[in-house]
């Protein structure tokens, strides 16, 4: 049988708590579940750098 999938859409592809935890409960629920990462940790972090309106 071909399990349903869930695709999860997130900020970026920092792995923080919560959103750790709702891809589990997800796939225990049945599903497979992608996340979708619309920004990778590399640009995240180099952001998280920035100041003023470039951070905006």
């Amino acid at each position: 049988m071909v399990r349903p999938t869930v695709t999860v859409y997130t900020a970026s592809s920092v792995n923080i708590d919560c959103f750790d935890f709702l891809n589990k409960t997800i796939g225990a629920a049945g599903y497979k579940v992608v996340p979708l990462y619309l920004i990778s940790e590399y640009d995240y972090r180099k952001l998280a750098k920035t100041r003023g309106i470039k951070k905006i």
